[in-house]
């Protein structure tokens, strides 16, 4: 009931308005992100959701997590999870999605029902759908609560993986600056992060969290605080105390966080570990994850700024310690089609305004299979060659296109070639700020394996990289690390966005002809019609309630005489 109470403070209406139209004019959702929960065989979903008091998409007055379960074929599952509380036995198939359900044992799928063991008595529980209980205070009229959720797994020291939210949220303790926290809901711990030597700054966000797949507990996270240069975080997860270990804040050079500028690409999803099929073929000493950076571009050719995932791999050097960037592709969309920004909810010109496709986060990247080597016909990175347009349809059938030359293609095909994966993706993305959609990718491994130089060896680094790391400490790379690819990826991007608003002009040069704007005119005015008679029924309605209100207010009014009428009569016969 408290937490009730809390958010009840925040909500409020017109006075003018229909109790029908508070959810649909005051109620948006987006940014969601998921993780699949190989020991209980389930999605574990969470999504923003924000109240705005005055109806308009972009100015919440707060925002709330909200927590779901799905089953392998994204099917919701409602109940009771009970947590596991020791380290699980897990099943030996791994895992996953409604694709495959097929080659799955049946242990990896559990049905409501199974979920449903009564009320939540222990921390041992948790119900689903809720909204995950993250505490804010009133610090401000706007933009409370959590914003940009990001989950990513944790080995935790009990010996099994849980998920970990990260996202930024406004912070009372420290006058109200925007700060990122993480949170673990299955203890529903809250921590800030902090960055040690360093006064916080008054918006802190877009860090993308990563883990050492290596380590049999993480006790500590690392961030991308910034990808070009490369500058990398180190965090304890218990504190929430972190330090720079590589880029130039590293060595203490920059005397603000302000002096660190910043890099149109940063943000994005978590990164995830290449799988195991590509990573043991690997010179030993190296070490990748994959991710989606998101370019913010202003005035780069359609409307006033753009956003789009662009994928990157980073690389360490597990010898030293170093990070780099070691591939980079241009803007991507998926052929999905972009959402309008206007608000309220309009025709609005594709080049107009925001034009936002935002990745959210990995929710799973599984490998089945791994075929017998052969020549590849096409490249991803390299050149000019970049990721195609996947398709984002349900069954991910070869959703990778190339638009690679063959000369390109050829020098990718040069040199080892661990083979060909049958793998598969679920990528997580929020179009105009107003909705959550997954892709589903296959084929992706085959394009990173084909990376010029992904095989080759490694420097083996110093003798006292060598040392540190031998000694459980950290090193620390003071060097500002500027990345080629991600130059390139912004050159790219940019032309990306220039086609995107020629092509945009010849359609609006097209809505020019009679025809269109006939076909226009008749849509507008069916519309108009039905919006008409939608008003006229609403206005008939609240004159049926006022009538009945009235009727009742004169049958109250009645009956208060008539008892009067019955005390006077009482009255003068006790006389």
């Amino acid at each position: 009931m408290a937490r009730k109470s809390i958010y009840r403070d925040h909500i409020s209406f017109p006075d003018d308005e229909l109790e029908g139209d508070h959810v649909s004019h005051h109620w948006f959702y987006f940014s969601g992100d998921s993780v699949w929960l190989q020991d209980y065989g389930v999605h574990f979903h969470v999504t923003r959701v924000f109240f705005s008091r005055d109806g308009i998409r972009s100015h919440p007055k707060f925002s709330v997590l909200y927590a779901q379960l799905y089953d392998a074929d994204w099917r919701e599952v409602k109940g009771m999870l009970q947590l596991q509380t020791s380290a699980p036995v897990k099943p030996k198939e791994t895992f996953f999605l409604g694709l495959f359900r097929s080659f799955l044992p049946s242990q990896l799928y559990r049905r409501e029902n199974e979920f449903l063991d009564g009320p939540l008595t222990s921390s041992t529980n948790m119900k689903f759908p809720q909204i995950l209980p993250i505490p804010f205070r009133q610090n401000s009229e706007s933009f409370l609560g959590p914003e940009d959720p990001r989950i990513t797994l944790r080995k935790n020291p009990l010996g099994f993986e849980e998920p970990m939210i990260v996202f930024n949220m406004k912070s009372y303790e420290l006058g109200n600056k925007r700060c990122l926290h993480t949170y673990f809901p299955f203890t529903e711990t809250l921590t800030p992060l902090l960055i040690q030597g360093y006064p916080p700054l008054g918006n802190q966000k877009n860090w993308v969290p990563f883990f050492d797949p290596t380590e049999a507990v993480n006790t500590h996270a690392q961030f991308l605080y910034n990808l070009n240069p490369l500058e990398v975080l180190n965090c304890d997860l218990a504190t929430g105390a972190c330090r720079f270990i590589q880029g130039s804040a590293a060595g203490n050079s920059v005397l603000k966080l302000n002096d660190l500028k910043l890099s149109k690409m940063r943000g994005g999803s978590t990164l995830w570990p290449i799988p195991d099929a590509l990573q043991t073929k690997l010179s030993t000493g190296k070490r990748l994850w994959v991710g989606f950076a998101r370019a913010h571009l202003v005035n780069c050719g359609c409307g006033d700024s753009m956003y789009r995932p662009n994928l990157f791999v980073l690389q360490q050097n597990t010898f030293t310690g170093e990070y780099e960037v070691l591939a980079n592709s241009e803007f991507l969309d998926f052929d999905v089609e972009i959402t309008p920004w206007k608000n309220p909810p309009g025709e609005d010109p594709v080049c107009e305004g925001v034009n936002v496709l935002i990745p959210n986060g990995i929710s799973y990247w599984y490998v089945r299979e791994t075929k017998k080597p052969k020549k590849s016909p096409f490249g991803l990175f390299g050149g000019i060659a970049s990721l195609g347009e996947p398709k984002a349809t349900s069954t991910a059938k070869d959703s990778l296109k190339s638009r690679s030359s063959g000369s390109v293609a050829e020098t990718f095909s040069e040199g080892p070639n661990p083979g060909s994966f049958d793998d598969y993706m679920g990528l997580t993305i929020s179009s105009g700020d107003a909705n959550v959609q997954i892709v589903h990718i296959r084929g992706l491994l085959n394009h990173i394996a084909l990376l010029p130089g992904l095989f080759d060896d490694v420097d083996s680094g110093s003798f006292q990289d060598i040392e540190s790391l031998a000694s459980g400490k950290t090193p620390l790379f003071t060097e500002r690390r500027w990345s080629n690819a991600v130059g390139c990826a912004l050159q790219y991007s940019s032309f990306y966005c220039m086609k995107l608003g020629a092509a945009n002009d010849k359609v609006l040069e097209m809505k020019k002809t009679k025809e269109y704007q006939e076909k226009a005119k008749a849509e507008a005015e069916a519309k108009a019609k039905v919006d008409a008679e939608r008003i006229k029924e609403e206005t008939r309605i609240k004159e049926i309630e006022e009538e009945e209100r009235k009727v009742k207010q004169a049958l109250e009014m009645d009956e208060k005489k008539k008892e009067e009428h019955r005390k006077a009569m009482h009255q003068g016969e006790n006389k």
